[in-house]
């Protein structure tokens, strides 16, 4: 009984949410894409699912991120209650993948982002609620439209998998730190979407980077819960 009142608390305190709120702090999963007139369901095999999508950062400083084989990035110029705007340049990394069907839909999926690629673009977005759980529908300038779905488990919150790399910016190391004690796969990325570091790394780890130029770097990790990105400055 106690864990039912525990369950019926997050999910009022989510409907009183602003949908910017619900944005920004959900873990979201790509469900569907359409594009054009036609509809597209995300391949069902292991290496396209999750397709997460996240807005990782702080108040005032946000960048979206999600992936399918590979990881797109882009800073947002602004976020608001119903829409968001992504600023140039958008990047991604630049991996084939191992089926066919998801070098296909990765390509159709990317370009609902690559919009343009010379000024900021404006998403709208509205946040609806199938039962308990939110739905998150995000409509391009185009009138394209991806679906996600949240990760909700039992009475836990919405789960997000955090990483943090520390010092940053940094000179001939950084500190790896994932939390629920994963181990995954670092890929370490520039701007252009190079891969110029990997290895395996642990839920703590200290990372070399001495062999890195001076510039900005993406240090992508996978886990069993998903890719996630933090962009860190190599001096």
């Amino acid at each position: 009984m106690r864990n039912f009142y525990l369950f019926a608390f997050l999910v009022s305190a989510t409907l009183g949410m602003a949908q910017q709120q619900v944005l920004l702090e959900t873990q979201w999963q790509l469900t569907a894409l359409t594009m054009g007139n036609s509809s597209y369901a995300v391949p069902s095999n292991q290496e396209a699912n999750p397709a997460p999508l996240a807005f990782v950062g702080s108040e005032g400083s946000y960048m979206l991120e999600t992936n399918l084989c590979n990881t797109l990035f882009a800073n947002c110029a602004a976020v608001d209650d119903t829409s968001f705007t992504l600023s140039q340049p958008i990047n991604a990394t630049l991996s084939l993948c191992n089926y066919g069907e998801n070098n296909f839909f990765e390509g159709l999926y990317f370009s609902f982002f690559f919009q343009t690629l010379e000024t900021p673009t404006a998403y709208t977005y509205s946040i609806v609620y199938l039962g308990d759980s939110p739905t998150l529908f995000v409509t391009a300038p185009n009138g394209d439209q991806a679906q996600y779905g949240a990760y909700f488990a039992g009475t836990d919150s919405f789960v997000r998998q955090s990483l943090t790399i520390t010092p940053n910016p940094a000179t001939s190391y950084v500190d790896v730190a994932l939390s629920g004690g994963q181990s995954g796969e670092l890929a370490v990325y520039d701007l252009t979407g190079r891969k110029c570091q990997s290895q395996r790394v642990s839920a703590t780890e200290r990372v070399d980077v001495s062999r890195l130029s001076g510039g900005c770097y993406l240090f992508s990790v996978t886990t069993p819960s998903g890719t996630v990105t933090e962009k860190v400055l190599i001096r």
